[in-house]
């Protein structure tokens, strides 16, 4: 669910690495098997990054969307232009971050890996 557009939800998956964003006013169409396609889609898999999405979330202004990877780390994305990652912040030695969390002030990361590192960026 994006904080700054309440009509916006994202759904995420590990063996994809895509981000699938979702306008509830339009909801995009009815694809194959009845299933909605989205309205935008992040991805990381254009030779920037590589490995599934674990978890994600917005910044509290809704312009980025910050994700834990299974092998890149962290992928950051400019909501305004989906089409490219704007960064990659990675940890060669536990590169499996399962959780993010972006502080208040929008400018301070929380991640946590499955190796049990926890770092502030």
């Amino acid at each position: 669910w994006n904080p700054g557009n309440r009509n916006e939800i994202a759904t995420s998956s590990k063996i994809s690495g895509d981000i699938h964003m979702f306008d509830m006013r339009v909801c995009g169409t009815t694809g194959p098997k009845g299933r909605h396609t989205p309205t935008a889609m992040l991805t990381h898999r254009q030779g920037q990054a590589s490995g599934g999405v674990l978890a994600f979330g917005y910044v509290p202004d809704s312009s980025l969307v910050v994700a834990g990877t299974v092998s890149a780390g962290v992928v950051v994305w400019d909501t305004r232009s989906p089409k490219g990652v704007k960064m990659t912040l990675g940890r060669k030695e536990d590169p499996h971050v399962c959780y993010t969390h972006v502080l208040r002030d929008g400018h301070t990361l929380l991640t946590g890996s499955t190796g049990g590192a926890v770092q502030l960026w």
